[in-house]
């Protein structure tokens, strides 16, 4: 069980320290590529009865 715990703690400590780097990396190509995508027109609810009903 002390190998578990201390993988899992392993784990969690590398992607916290690692994720301030990813934001940067990500931003920067998204900076780069000029591409920032958003579902603006996209329903995303559960109980919506076609596809393409988006209010």
């Amino acid at each position: 069980m002390q190998v578990v715990l201390s993988q899992w703690a392993i784990k969690v400590a590398w992607e916290a320290l690692l994720t301030p780097f990813t934001y940067l990396v990500i931003n920067r190509l998204k900076r780069a590529e000029g591409i920032d995508i958003y579902d603006t027109d996209t329903n995303f609810s559960p109980f919506a009865r076609q596809a393409t009903e988006a209010r």
